[in-house]
């Protein structure tokens, strides 16, 4: 078995992909940058803004260039890998949107193993009936985490023979992992970006990001709790903008904490912490996965 990959912040589920292959099996990996790049110089930069924006461009000029450029890039990319299914993290990214068919061509499948593994109320009740008409699932096949991603998915108009449940494979290093850690007491924050998954946008109490008041109280705790001789590590999202001024305040805040880096392996994080806190991230499921003690953050 020989996959191509599209890699698109997927890297610990690729890893686990590599561990469980077997002799002779070997996977090839897609940046998505590349594709995503090259249907920018095809399509209108508001494509990017959302599902309803991409389903407006169908069937244009436009449209049918970035088509034609996707069958020559993507089936190059199959050709050279040999590869006998396409694998994606999501069919919702506007520049895999025509790739089914040009994996068809080259007589491959194309899977989506299903990066994300939690979703609030809110996209529950909202995102399907949006998915359902401006971008219903394709894959030939999908793997998801839990009966609730299945059922998110059958509502948002995916085929249900099409799903299986099968956890993520990032998951399987905790299963692999008994060592346990030496040094201080340790705690790991999981930073998020401010308005992430809020109904408004994120917009919140304008002009205030909505969670930067719960964020900031929870750094002010996490600092109290330095103090007292516990080791803090702060996570940040891979895609959160944090200024140099506000790292600089985390770091300086007591001297046991310290911020990781964005893009670091959160599961090895988790494997040496002591209790794991956040907020909407699968991260706390992890947590529970790993055996930690896991902290929601919120207000009462």
């Amino acid at each position: 078995m020989r996959m191509l990959v599209l890699d698109h912040f997927f890297d610990q589920d690729i890893e686990a992909l590599r561990d469980a292959l077997a002799p002779g099996d070997a996977i090839e990996v897609l940046p998505y940058q590349q594709l995503r790049a090259e249907a920018l110089r095809s399509l209108p930069t508001q494509v990017s803004s959302g599902l309803e924006a991409f389903a407006a461009i169908r069937g244009t000029p436009q449209h049918r260039r970035w088509v034609e450029r996707l069958h020559r890039i993507l089936g190059y990319e199959i050709r050279r890998s040999g590869c006998d299914v396409v694998v994606a993290p999501s069919d919702t990214f506007f520049y895999v949107r025509d790739a089914p068919p040009v994996c068809h061509a080259h007589g491959v499948p194309f899977v989506v193993v299903m990066k994300e593994t939690t979703l609030t109320d809110e996209t529950m009740r909202t995102l399907p009936a949006a998915l359902r008409r401006w971008a219903p699932p394709f894959a030939d096949a999908m793997s998801v985490c839990s009966e609730r991603q299945r059922e998110f998915w059958e509502r948002a108009g995916a085929d249900p023979a099409t799903i299986r449940v099968l956890g993520q494979p990032r998951f399987d290093l905790y299963a692999r992992s008994g060592a346990r850690r030496s040094g201080p007491p340790t705690v790991l924050f999981f930073s998020y970006m401010l308005g992430a998954y809020h109904p408004t946008g994120g917009l919140g109490n304008a002009p205030y990001p909505a969670w930067k008041r719960l964020h900031e109280e929870t750094c002010a705790a996490l600092h109290e709790v330095a103090a007292e001789g516990w080791r803090v590590v702060i996570k940040p999202h891979p895609q959160q903008d944090l200024s140099e001024t506000m790292l600089s305040a985390l770091r300086d805040a007591a001297g046991n904490v310290s911020i990781a880096p964005a893009g670091a392996d959160a599961r090895r994080l988790i494997l040496e912490a002591d209790v794991v806190v956040g907020f909407q991230t699968t991260a706390l499921i992890e947590a529970a996965v790993a055996g930690k003690p896991g902290l929601q953050t919120g207000w009462d």
